[in-house]
């Protein structure tokens, strides 16, 4: 079935803005409804932005409110637990040479004293 909406970044028939909040910033579904003024003269197309599509969705309970800042919070959380990943692990590696330096110093012998413990 095909829909009698369709989605365009650049709108081509005038006042090219959202309906209701009047921004510029699509996408745009296009209702294909033109706004009609005195004795019928066509004063524009009805264009709806993502956003206001988004809102008109959450009052309906079509999606949760918090469903947009989830995603962004799982994004950003992802990312920095990635970077702290990376981060650590080379600081990791430096820490275990750093200790493995030390200990060789410390015990020439190269016997940690897990390996030392008497035999019975």
């Amino acid at each position: 079935m095909a829909s009698r909406f369709t989605v365009t970044n650049a709108p081509e028939r005038l006042p090219g803005v959202d309906y209701v909040t009047g921004t510029a910033v699509g996408p745009f579904i296009d209702t294909g409804r033109d706004i009609e003024g005195p004795g019928g003269r066509i004063l524009g197309r009805i264009y709806l932005s993502k956003d206001t599509v988004a809102e008109m969705a959450r009052e309906l309970g079509i999606i949760k409110q918090n469903d947009d800042s989830i995603a962004i919070q799982a994004a950003y959380n992802k990312g920095k637990l990635d970077g702290l990943r990376e981060e650590l692990g080379g600081d990791l590696y430096s820490i275990v040479s750093v200790l493995r330096r030390w200990l060789e110093h410390v015990d020439p012998s190269g016997v940690s004293p897990a390996d030392s413990s008497p035999q019975s």
